[in-house]
């Protein structure tokens, strides 16, 4: 059975291109536009680990952060901002600056799917994860 994916992404291209890239490596995507809808998914569809844009439509996705690690489940931030703007409560959560490469995309998830699988701690802040073969 495939994960299951959460992407919040405002930006709808972006978002389409990082849902079909990620079904491709067989994760179960859903994308949402804001943090609202991000919210009512990980409730509604459990949602196994995400990928996090920080500036999404309805504000920055903190709240949203922070109720995956209520809940022990492993995201990533995917953004244009600095890894250093981020709140030193997610300060050692994954980080993808864009613009990116979609292999950097793919080598994030299957990091978090990883995690996910051993239930090992999250890992420092990294502009670009090590490409991982065999997905």
């Amino acid at each position: 059975m495939p994960t299951r994916l959460l992407i919040v992404e405002d930006q709808t291209r972006l978002a389409a291109a990082m849902a079909a890239s990620l079904r491709a490596s067989g994760f179960d995507v859903g994308a949402y536009p804001s943090v609202a809808l991000g919210l009512d998914a990980i409730g509604a569809h459990g949602v196994q680990m995400a990928i996090l844009d920080i500036n999404v439509e309805d504000g920055f996705v903190y709240p949203l952060a922070d109720e995956l690690d209520a809940r022990g489940i492993p995201y990533a931030f995917c953004s244009s901002m600095h890894p250093g703007d981020v709140p030193a409560r997610h300060a050692r959560v994954p980080f993808l600056r864009k613009p990116f490469d979609i292999d950097e995309l793919v080598a994030m998830a299957a990091g978090l799917e990883d995690r996910l699988a051993q239930d090992l701690p999250r890992a420092d802040h990294q502009d670009a994860p090590a490409s991982r073969s065999g997905r």
